[in-house]
């Protein structure tokens, strides 16, 4: 299991606004054998909701648009690698 952090990020070039730190979990496992890897993958285990992007603009009238883009949650996966050829890894 992996838990990755993330420091803040900042959302404009001015330094004045950012993102809140976060820590996601994470884990993986995986069997290779001869000719063959199978392996998953599961990400943001604790389905963590957090806003990957963030940003600003004025409307030119005093007032100012507001964007954020949330983070997918929990995902999964799976990988199946077959080598044919004894050669081809």
């Amino acid at each position: 299991m992996v838990a990755t952090s993330r420091l803040r990020q900042f959302i404009a070039s001015d330094n004045l606004n950012w993102l809140g730190a976060r820590q996601l979990l994470s884990a993986g496992a995986g069997i290779t054998g001869r000719g063959f890897e199978f392996s998953l993958l599961g990400r943001n285990l604790l389905d963590q909701r957090y806003v990957t992007y963030a940003g600003f603009s004025p409307t030119g009238s005093g007032d100012s648009n507001h964007v954020a883009d949330s983070a997918n949650g929990r995902r999964f996966g799976a990988s199946v690698t077959y080598h044919f050829a004894p050669g081809d890894r």
